[in-house]
């Protein structure tokens, strides 16, 4: 039997617990209200999620490629990053389109989603449920706008997570970019 000694590196990751959040709340926000009369091909409900997922694939696939290529890991996290940007702009479209009144960047309900940090992780021998776990509490810190709000709460909670993860990637960004240029990756430094 195969034993695997630790989570993935990823795992640790507070951008990829976030991005986790958001990918499961914008299936459920498009379980909810991302119904056939507004979206009869499902193409809205299809790109929403769509992107939500490349946001976590993308912070997972990137993160798998640090020790052999750092240009690469660079540019998979851009592009979970202009996914993040994409689905921003869905929600901003989804709200203008239903006449949803978008939270002030001074709003208390925009703030405490912006400011609101996630708990570390502590994972066991079973990373993986010791993970879904995890991810599903600190989703459930943010219930009061995406299970008991309303549509308006949801979509501009979500809104704000697409920019906090957005700041966070890049930062993350910031950092991987002063890592090449001080090191290079592996397979850089075989070229």
């Amino acid at each position: 039997m195969i034993k695997f000694n630790s989570a993935p590196s990823y795992f640790w990751l507070n951008v990829w617990v976030l991005a986790n959040i958001i990918e499961l709340a914008t299936q459920r926000f498009c379980d909810r209200f991302v119904d056939y009369k507004i979206d009869p091909g499902h193409r809205l409900y299809d790109q929403m999620t769509q992107a939500a997922r490349s946001i976590r694939a993308n912070i997972a696939e990137g993160s798998g490629r640090h020790e052999t290529s750092l240009e690469t890991e660079m540019r998979l996290t851009d592009v979970a990053r202009a996914s993040s940007h994409e689905l921003l702009g869905d929600y901003m479209n989804y709200m203008m389109r239903h006449s949803l009144q978008a939270w002030a960047s001074d709003d208390k309900r925009f703030v405490s989603v912006i400011n609101l940090r996630l708990d570390d992780p502590a994972y066991g021998s079973d990373f993986i449920p010791d993970a879904m776990s995890h991810i599903s509490r600190q989703m459930a810190r943010f219930d009061c706008f995406l299970v008991r709000g309303t549509v308006a709460d949801a979509a501009n909670c979500l809104a704000a997570l697409c920019l906090k993860i957005n700041a966070m990637l890049t930062s993350m960004l910031v950092s991987q970019l002063r890592d090449f240029k001080q090191q290079g990756g592996f397979a850089e430094n075989l070229t």
